[in-house]
């Protein structure tokens, strides 16, 4: 490479289109590797886009996992808007999440409700600092509130409570339109889609070469490894291995149009252990996810296999969302009547990283834990980075930037 350096090679997950735009911003020439068709192409893509305040992380102690999220969600829009406009957000929000606490919870409503308030005190704090705002403030804020008279409650409801919460989603079809527009116009961004970074290797007095089957990249003065579910593939090869334990979860996600003129079919999380989602984005979009079927396939090797790669048929498509539509409208109220006119489902597999073992309906996992994640800068010019949730893309992408332009 020649010209202004620093230079940077990533092999990217969300995060690392933040941090391109980030570093770019800041001066640096950037180098953009990812082994898929296009930006936002993998997990993000396939989630639900949840800015989360901290809620649904109950099982760990307020001040830890939910205390980043927190500082994730406040900085999302300001470091995001800096590159696709600060009111984007605005017209590309999901409605408020109401959570209904169904039996066989991990925790009972009495603690979620003790939990909730925890974690609005730490918002409230937040949200006294000077230009402060969840969103942008495009999200107006009030505190989590029990639904007296929520209709799944009740003697012969499916739900044991319900709470409404200031939560939302951004529409991932927005963030990857809006970012691959931000970073295909930025001149000192250069990508390289489709290439797959296999390993690396070290040099004398300089970053890491990036090796792919048809040989080696090129030299940079740095890379950052955002890579997501191959992450720790990637950092092996430099012999930063991890004795912690790593589940990897193949999770299918479910975008469905229905008619805009519906009566409206509210955003739920389903707390707390292996339950769902509906998300509505407006427009008559919606996002369901049931996990007990749809989390097809688990691995706790160094990276998933390959062949998660492969698309679902078109017969398990069909299971998969007929379970999950059928077990969703027995929880949330209007969903059935909103789907009977719905069009084709379209079924996203993207694969959930995280450390720990086990499974999300126990109760001790690690899996209920996020607090320990961001960027690691594991030896000179080379940063590993764990972004944990699309909440905290931003905050982190902002971090490595700074780490490495300093």
């Amino acid at each position: 490479c020649t010209g202004a350096g620093p230079y940077s090679m990533h092999t990217p997950h969300c995060p690392w289109f933040f941090t391109a735009l980030e570093l770019a911003a800041r001066g640096a020439r950037v180098v953009l590797v990812d082994r898929g068709p296009g930006i936002f192409a993998g997990a993000s893509a396939a989630g639900e886009g949840k800015i989360h305040l901290g809620y649904v992380f109950a099982r760990d102690a307020p001040d830890r996992t939910a205390r980043l999220m927190v500082e994730g969600a406040f900085a999302f829009a300001t470091i995001l808007g800096r590159h696709v406009g600060p009111d984007a957000f605005a017209r590309h929000l999901s409605t408020p999440f109401v959570y209904r606490v169904l039996p066989g919870s991990l925790s009972s409503p009495e603690e979620l409700a003790a939990f909730y308030g925890k974690v609005d005190a730490m918002v409230a704090d937040r949200l006294a600092a000077p230009g402060a705002s969840y969103l942008g403030g495009a999200a107006p804020y009030e505190p989590v509130h029990c639904l007296v008279d929520d209709p799944a409650c009740g003697a012969n409801g499916p739900a044991l409570a319900a709470f409404a919460t200031s939560e939302r989603a951004v529409d991932p079809a927005f963030l990857r339109a809006s970012v691959s527009a931000a970073v295909a116009a930025h001149e000192r961004i250069e990508t390289i889609f489709n290439c797959n970074v296999t390993g690396f290797a070290r040099t004398a007095g300089g970053a890491p070469i990036p090796l792919t089957a048809d040989g080696p990249l090129g030299r940079f003065d740095w890379v950052v490894n955002a890579a997501w579910d191959q992450r720790l593939k990637l950092d092996a090869t430099l012999g930063h291995v991890t004795r912690r334990p790593i589940l990897h979860r193949r999770k299918v996600g479910i975008v469905v149009g229905v008619p805009a003129d519906r009566p409206a079919v509210e955003s739920a999380t389903l707390v707390l252990g292996a339950f769902g989602d509906v998300v509505n984005y407006g427009g008559g979009r919606l996002y369901l996810s049931w996990y007990p079927s749809g989390c097809i396939a688990r691995s706790d090797a160094i990276a998933p296999p390959d062949d998660w790669r492969q698309p679902l048929s078109r017969r398990e498509e069909e299971r998969l969302f007929s379970d999950a539509s059928e077990r969703l409208c027995a929880i949330v109220p209007g969903l059935s009547a909103a789907l009977a006119s719905a069009g084709s489902p379209i079924l996203k597999p993207g694969v959930i990283t995280s450390w720990g073992a086990g499974d999300v309906d126990q109760r001790d996992t690690e899996l209920h834990r996020r607090f320990d994640i961001g960027p690691r800068l594991l030896e000179p010019s080379y940063v590993s980075v764990d972004t944990g949730k699309l909440t905290m893309a931003p905050l982190f992408a902002a971090r490595t930037a700074a780490m490495v332009m300093a």
